[in-house]
Formats: structure tokens, sequence, C-alpha cells
């Protein structure tokens, strides 16, 4: 009998980046994106469409967080919370990769 195992939550420690197959186009100040693996459309509004660039090269949960704060007016726990949240989602639903990192 396999055993499913929950994958490891990403931290900020996690290196993470785009995963491979993803399609995107901008519209607007918003961006969607394809996965044809798992056959379904995605939309970001311009905050996730900002962080979704970033993640063009592998980075660091820590180094976007930063880039993210110098951006925005935003505390460093309330953006470091909001972008775990939304990294983790990205992850699950396969549009990232992350090597965690202990």
């Amino acid at each position: 009998m396999s055993r499913r195992h929950s994958p490891p939550a990403i931290s900020r420690d996690s290196l993470v980046c785009h995963s491979p197959g993803i399609d995107s186009a901008p519209i607007d100040d918003e961006l969607v994106m394809i996965s044809q693996r798992a056959d379904a459309y995605y939309g970001l509004d311009p905050i996730g469409r900002h962080i979704w660039e970033l993640l063009r090269a592998p980075i660091r949960v820590r180094d976007l967080c930063e880039l993210l704060k110098q951006r925005y007016d935003v505390s460093a726990a309330r953006c470091e919370s909001d972008v775990l949240e939304f990294l983790d989602e990205l992850y699950r639903v396969g549009l990232i990769g992350a090597d965690a990192v202990d």
C-alpha cells in the first residue's frame, strides 16, 4: 500500500521558482497563466503578477519578501505571512517548484 506524503511546507529559507510548462500572458495589470500539465488556468492580480515575475529565476523566500517590502507599504510579518500563503497555493497546484532548506 502506497503512502501519501504531504510536501514540505515552504519556509522563508525555501528556494522557489516557476515550474516548467506554464504559459502566461498579461491582460491589463493582471496575468493569466495556463498549466498544460494540470489542464487549468489561473489569474493573478497586479501584486501576484509582480511576485510571479520575480520568480523567473530561483529566489529565496526571505529575499523575495525583502524586495516586496521595498516596493509595497507592508510590515515584515504581514508580507512574509501573505507571501508564504500565496507560494504554498502556487506550489500546491504545481505552478512553482520549491527546495526546502532546513
